[in-house]
């Protein structure tokens, strides 16, 4: 195996890493807007349930702090990690173009090897149909 074949492979397990980062943090931003969701599916429970009883009424003003507080920090999170994912889709497009400089190059050589094994064998039955021609020749001599 020539060492291209190693530079590529290695570049190929980077790029499955790199994959298997985004793959995580997309699927940290799925849970994130699930949790939001739920939240805010809860604050309008919570709403109708304040609006229908005296006790839960006195109850949801605090039951908001909480839930702003929690929705403003779901946000924050979902915020961050948007650029955390942004970063690593870079990442990744330079590790797949990184990766496509190797492939190519080892494409190259694979090619150049195999015309070269051609060239070889085209020789070697150029030199048996000489040889079988000569000897026919020299049959029809005597």
């Amino acid at each position: 195996m020539s060492v291209l074949h190693n530079l590529a492979r290695l570049h190929r397990w980077a790029l499955d890493e790199k994959r298997r980062l985004l793959m995580d943090l997309e699927r940290r931003g799925e849970a994130l807007a699930t949790d939001r969701a739920a939240m805010r599916a809860q604050v309008a429970a919570e709403r109708e349930v304040a609006g229908r009883s005296a006790e839960a009424a006195q109850a949801f003003p605090d039951f908001m702090v909480v839930a702003t507080a929690r929705l403003f920090a779901i946000d924050a999170e979902i915020s961050a990690l948007a650029a955390e994912i942004v970063a690593a889709r870079a990442a990744l497009a330079g590790a797949f173009e990184e990766l496509k400089k190797y492939e190519l190059a080892q494409e190259a050589e694979d090619s150049r090897a195999r015309t070269a094994l051609a060239q070889c064998e085209g020789r070697d039955l150029d030199e048996v149909a000489l040889g079988l021609h000569r000897r026919a020749a020299g049959r029809r001599i005597r």
